[in-house]
């Protein structure tokens, strides 16, 4: 049955008015992890509600709170007995009280008695409020998704204005990054897709750093753009990919395949990533071959099929 309790309407039983605290507060979070308070016994209570004890202070309800179930038994032996045998020291966690803090009722640790000793407790600065995420770098990223959204409809990309467009917009992402202006996870993982699609072993080295810090920051779309850089990373200095993220193509006109992958990576760490199994990556490379592998034509530039990636399975980001 559900017990509710109440600490600031706990009623004074020949409240005493507490004059004396240590010099510094107590901060919450420095409490041990379990603590002690007063339950008190009321006649006319309402059932299964429990009252916790209080002292008074300048006329504010003041929560007396022990460290220990002997600190307790020593201030109820402080206390007349008509008062300290309605009065039973329970348990209690360190975030039950601090979540009473935040709401402002006011705590003290281990008073001597009933009117002197104690030190409050604090609750913490109220913690920094969380940056926004940088409108520039999600407009950057949204460009570069929208550039390759129309391969995904069976149109046709222009290669060379898409390739163009990618230039300028790696160029301002690493102006941004430079000038520190990434502060969120979304900002590391919107400015790491954009180096994706960048030209040199090192943007893609770069573009994985951003995403294992997006990822320690809670950004989850970063996993799979971890994943898929390091091993673009990979590609492009001649070794081995890891997870099967990347396609390629002998030449321009020839069809994509899927580079070579390290097999002994498994799909249960693809999916960590959020990396489809690699049955199912490889059955993409019809789909690749069919989305990027235009084939070359008089005036036309070839398709950037060496850094070509698979279709994006639901949650993916489009690519290459």
């Amino acid at each position: 049955m559900k017990t509710t309790t109440y600490l600031l309407s706990a009623m004074l039983l020949g409240a005493a008015t507490l004059t004396h605290a240590a010099d510094a507060p107590v901060p919450a979070a420095s409490l041990p992890t379990l603590v002690f308070l007063l339950s008190e016994a009321r006649e006319g209570g309402k059932p299964n509600v429990t009252y916790y004890y209080s002292l008074s202070r300048g006329g504010t309800p003041v929560v007396p709170l022990f460290s220990s179930n002997e600190a307790a038994k020593s201030f109820l032996a402080t206390l007349p007995e008509s008062q300290a045998r309605k009065l039973t020291p329970v348990a209690s966690t360190k975030s039950f009280v601090e979540t009473a803090i935040t709401k402002g009722t006011a705590v003290w640790l281990d008073p001597k008695n009933a009117v002197e000793g104690g030190t409050p407790v604090a609750a913490e600065a109220p913690a920094a409020a969380a940056p926004d995420d940088n409108e520039e770098l999600r407009r950057l990223f949204n460009e570069d998704q929208a550039d390759r959204q129309p391969a995904y409809e069976g149109k046709t990309i222009d290669l060379l204005v898409m390739s163009r467009r990618d230039d300028e917009r790696e160029k301002r992402v690493k102006e941004l990054y430079a000038a520190d202006q990434l502060r969120t996870g979304a900002d590391y993982y919107h400015a790491g897709m954009v180096l994706q699609h960048a030209l040199t072993p090192d943007d893609y080295l770069l573009c994985h750093d951003l995403c294992v810090v997006a990822i320690a920051k809670g950004e989850p779309r970063a996993k799979w753009l971890a994943a898929a850089s390091l091993y673009r990373f990979l590609v492009s200095v001649g070794r081995p990919q890891r997870f099967g993220t990347q396609y390629g193509t002998a030449r321009p006109g020839f069809p994509i395949r899927m580079s070579p992958v390290d097999p002994t990576v498994t799909d249960r760490l693809r999916g960590e990533f959020g990396v489809a199994p690699l049955a199912e990556l490889k059955q993409r490379e019809a789909k690749m071959d069919t989305l990027f592998g235009q084939r070359k034509q008089p005036n036309q530039a070839p398709a950037p099929a060496a850094n070509a990636a698979p279709p994006p399975a639901a949650g993916e980001p489009r690519q290459p």
